[in-house]
């Protein structure tokens, strides 16, 4: 285990999403994933979301919105996002594996 490197590892081509490293770290992985008109969606989302549960609501509203525009894969990646940001035992939480 190196002990030299931080917790969350930053990329040079990170963008500063939030003042929170675990939320910021989140945000610029569904960004590196879902790609560039993504980002951009993001980078709206972060001016309006004060909260984790702001930032989650956000989230499943741009999951919604990107489902309803057929790209599933972003609505997926923002769906991600926010069920790690809900409690694990909140309602709202959906099982990600079906038997």
């Amino acid at each position: 285990m190196n002990l030299d490197r931080p917790a969350l590892d930053r990329r040079d081509d990170d963008y500063e999403f939030s003042a929170d490293p675990r939320l910021n770290a989140l945000c610029n992985r569904v960004a590196r994933q879902a790609g560039p008109r993504e980002t951009d969606e993001i980078c709206v989302l972060a001016m309006l979301a004060v909260t984790p549960r702001g930032w989650a609501e956000g989230f499943l509203g741009l999951a919604a919105t990107a489902r309803a525009e057929g790209r599933h894969f972003a609505a997926d990646c923002y769906a991600r996002a926010a069920e790690s940001l809900v409690a694990p035992v909140s309602p709202r939480r959906t099982p990600t594996l079906t038997a």
